[in-house]
Formats: structure tokens, sequence, C-alpha cells
């Protein structure tokens, strides 16, 4: 299966899981193309509606789920404002990607229209397999698109930038071994960016295995491999950004197929020895 159906899928239990069918889906500026890339035109097939958190919205107020990041500021001070002067649903789910919401939880709690809603469960549900964004089918980014800069010239750009991005790109690694169900060993490209990312990525990753004891990972012999430009500095001057792009310089008599689908399949028969 490919990423989008994996993660898909898993969002798509969480929805059967709280009863969605009758619920408010209500999302920010960073999960909306999350639902959009997932669901194309059907997501109205598993919620009643989807509507941004600061868009209009229907005027039923029966019950809500929300999918937020806590990251945007906007969509926790849009959150609190729909409780601010009564209950603006009567059962609400709040869904949050990966991030710091204990931040700013136990403050919206103290608001009891909010409080008094959340009747299924007290705290968020965090959804650790929305962390990445799927390209293609085995293909992922953490949607951050700073990274470059950010590790790099942390002197100019900020050390909490160099955290944050680090801390995207864990929480994304971390997403997609959970939604596999890996356990993998971790190795990395001997580079200070690689090793600070495969050190925090383990000690992440063993916590979570240890507070979920009874996840079984269904396989334990997975290399996960974390590798930095330090390792391909002329990559991105001689080639389009990925890497299969090198087939065309890199290889003799490749021979391409197109059908009405844009995309390109590639044969190429080795004639070097076994």
């Amino acid at each position: 299966m490919s990423l989008f159906e994996i993660q898909k899928d898993a969002f798509v239990a969480d929805l059967k899981r709280f009863r969605s069918s009758h619920r408010h889906l209500i999302v920010d500026d960073t999960t909306y193309p999350i639902i959009e890339k997932l669901f194309s035109d059907d997501v109205l097939n598993y919620v009643y509606t989807c509507k941004k958190i600061d868009g209009e919205r229907s005027k039923n107020r029966d019950s809500a789920l929300y999918l937020l990041d806590p990251t945007r500021n906007h969509s926790i001070n849009c959150l609190a404002a729909d409780f601010s002067k009564g209950q603006r649903y009567r059962d609400a789910v709040v869904m949050l990607l990966p991030g710091p919401w204990n931040l700013f939880w136990d403050d919206l709690l103290r608001n009891e229209y909010f409080s008094n809603s959340l009747l299924i469960q007290k705290t968020p549900h965090v959804a650790e397999y929305l962390s990445f964004v799927p390209l293609e089918p085995r293909m992922f980014v953490t949607g951050n698109y700073h990274s470059i800069p950010a590790y790099f010239n942390p002197a100019k750009q900020g050390k909490n930038l160099y955290h944050y991005q680090m801390d995207m790109a864990i929480n994304s690694m971390l997403g997609v071994c959970i939604l596999t169900n890996e356990y993998p060993t971790i190795r990395y490209y001997n580079s200070q960016i690689s090793k600070e990312l495969a050190l925090a990525f383990q000690q992440k990753l063993d916590e979570y295995y240890r507070e979920h004891p009874d996840i079984i990972p269904m396989n334990n012999k997975t290399v996960f491999l974390i590798t930095d430009r330090m390792m391909d500095m002329f990559g991105p001057v001689c080639h389009y950004p990925f890497y299969r792009s090198q087939i065309f310089d890199l290889m003799d008599d490749v021979e391409i197929e197109r059908d009405v689908d844009p995309s390109a399949k590639y044969q190429y028969v080795v004639q070097t020895g076994e």
C-alpha cells in the first residue's frame, strides 16, 4: 500500500471511532491541504461538513471534530473564541497534529463551556500519523520548506527555527514508523546534523514504544538511514531536486514508456555483470 492509502485508512479509522458522520470537521490552513490531498472530493462521505475554523460555518451546533495545528496561534485563538460566550458545539472532539499542545490546553479547560463540550475525552487526540506529507506513494516531506537555511545557517536564522525544524523532522519520521508499525535500527551519515537528528529520533522512538507496550512492531529488522545535504552538495546544482532525475545522466539507453498518465516508466537492463 502507498503512504496515501495507509495515512487515509488511519484517519478514517479515527473518524469512525469518533462517530464523525454527523460531525462538522473543522480544519485550519495546515490541516486543510492534508484533508484535500487524502480525500479529494469524498470527505463528505465521512463527515457532515468540512470547513475552516476562521471561515463561514454551518449554524448547526450539534457536534464537531476539530483537526488543528497546535503551532498556529491563530487556530488555537479561534478554538478558544468558539467557546468564549457559550457552548458553540454540544459535543466536540479535538484532534491535533504533534506539537506543544500542553502549553495551552490547561487554559482551554478552565473554560467551562469548552470543558463541558468534551464528552468523549478531556485531552486532545494527537494524530502522529498526520505529521508528514506524502508526495508520492513512497516519498514524503515534513511540510516545512525552510530546513536548509535553518540547519546550515542557524546563526542568522536563529536557534528557535533550527530546533523547530528538528522537531518537525523527528515527528514526521516517528509518524511514518507508527503508521507502518516499524521499530527500525537507526543509522546516520557522519555529520553533526544527521547525528543530532538520529539521536533525538532514537530517543523519541524508544519513548513511544515504552509508553505503548501493547503495540508490537511488525518488523524490527528495518534500517532507517538518516542523511543530510552534506552527503551530496552538488546534486541540487546538477539535477532536478529528485534523485530519480539522475537516471538521464547516470544510465545509458534508458527506455521511457508514456501512456495517458503523465508519469514515466523506466526500463533499464544491467549489462555490467551480476
